[in-house]
């Protein structure tokens, strides 16, 4: 009885350990699944901002774009954006009880659009489970008669959602000027970014 006993505490042992060691083993071929701050992606993006502020000319403004995302840490990037944006000019505006016509000073009739092509960089920091904030700095290069080529400005904020196949889709809004009177956007961006990395 008592070698039965011995030989049953030996066998459940035996098995404690082995089951531990698989476990641990388990555990290490585990690969780490990175952080979205810490992929290298290529984003595709989109978006629609209105013109906000006294004496803006815009009235909405779209655009497409191209964005790449290169990882600085665990939750910190930096980030290279270029594309094609465009905005409509408003007919009137009204200042002390009358109208003045934007077509006049834009030497355009209405409606007329404009177009200009925005590069910039800036750091991008992610936190509290992919929420992020960033800042844009560059210049937005007027390419039509009516657009002028300025200093671009732009804090940001969203979020994004990490997909199964590593890829992300990323949303949220931006503020855009160069500090001149009535030149600041405020826009809603949409976008999905290919990962790079494995």
């Amino acid at each position: 009885m008592k070698n039965g006993l011995t030989s049953a505490l030996l066998a459940l042992s035996l098995l404690v350990s082995i089951t531990a060691n698989t476990l641990a083993q388990s555990r290490t071929r585990q690969r780490h699944v990175p952080t979205v701050g810490e992929r290298s992606l290529v984003f595709l993006e989109t978006g629609i901002g209105v013109g906000i502020g006294k004496y803006n000319a815009t009235g909405i403004a779209t655009g497409l774009g191209g964005r790449f995302q290169m990882p600085l840490g665990s939750n910190f990037t930096l980030n290279a954006k270029t594309g094609f944006s465009m905005g409509t000019i408003k007919k009137a505006y009204r200042y002390g009880g009358y109208y003045d016509y934007y077509g006049y000073y834009y030497a355009s009739e209405y409606p007329a659009t404009y177009f200009w092509i925005p590069v910039n960089v800036g750091p991008r920091f992610y936190f509290a489970k992919n929420l992020h904030v960033g800042l844009n700095l560059g210049v937005d290069i007027g390419v039509s008669e009516v657009a002028a080529t300025s200093f671009h400005f732009e804090p940001a904020f969203g979020y994004a959602l990490p997909l199964a196949n590593g890829n992300v889709i990323d949303f949220g809004t931006t503020f855009e000027t160069s500090f001149e009177q009535g030149s600041s956007i405020f826009n809603f961006r949409f976008a999905y970014g290919l990962n790079l990395g494995k």
